[in-house]
């Protein structure tokens, strides 16, 4: 696992109203693995006021999925995630995690364009 740092974490820039726009930091968002971990990533950080679990997160992602299939290919999102994010390696962590759950951590640095509208 990844030291993390004290360092100032790049802020998550979400720009979702028109064609969707997402930066980390100065710079535009870098590839994923798959646009369901995009979609996921969006899905987090709009309804971040709420904890979900990760079964119904499984099901709703990946439904034509058997249930096992589904959280292996939530598991794999959500560390391309983390990766991309840098959350092994700054502070606030932009999601948190456990074996049954799964948040957007609202307290991170970002911005949300369709929360500020």
């Amino acid at each position: 696992m990844g030291r993390r740092t004290d360092q100032a974490r790049p802020i998550l820039t979400l720009n979702l109203l028109g064609p969707p726009d997402l930066r980390l930091g100065d710079r535009p968002f870098p590839p994923l693995p798959s646009r369901k971990a995009l979609a996921l990533l969006v899905y987090l950080s709009v309804e971040s006021s709420r904890t979900h679990d990760r079964r119904l997160l499984a099901s709703l992602f990946w439904p034509d999925s058997p249930e096992e299939k589904a959280l292996g290919s939530l598991r794999q999102s959500l560390l391309a995630l983390r990766r991309t994010l840098g959350d092994d390696r700054f502070s606030p962590a932009f999601l948190e995690a456990d074996s049954r759950t799964v948040r957007f951590n609202p307290s991170a640095p970002h911005r949300l364009d369709l929360a500020l509208f």
